[in-house]
């Protein structure tokens, strides 16, 4: 996977010379979608939720609801 990071400049000031705007340049459809799908399972497996009392959005639909499946 090939990915070339281009930064904004570092002048705006929302960006504040960090890196706020992300851009990336895919080489192909499916890399995009190969990347989505890690990040959506990133974020609602792993990543704890400071609304859900610090937890992954999954763990708290099992605590919420046990016996719903998906």
């Amino acid at each position: 996977m090939s990915i070339r990071y281009i930064k904004d400049c570092p002048l705006l000031p929302i960006s504040k010379g960090a890196d706020s705007f992300r851009r990336y340049v895919f080489d192909s459809l499916q890399e995009v979608r190969d990347m989505t799908a890690d990040w959506l399972q990133r974020y609602n497996h792993h990543r704890p939720h400071e609304a859900l009392g610090r937890i992954p959005p999954v763990e708290y639909r099992v605590k919420l609801f046990p016996n719903l499946y998906f």
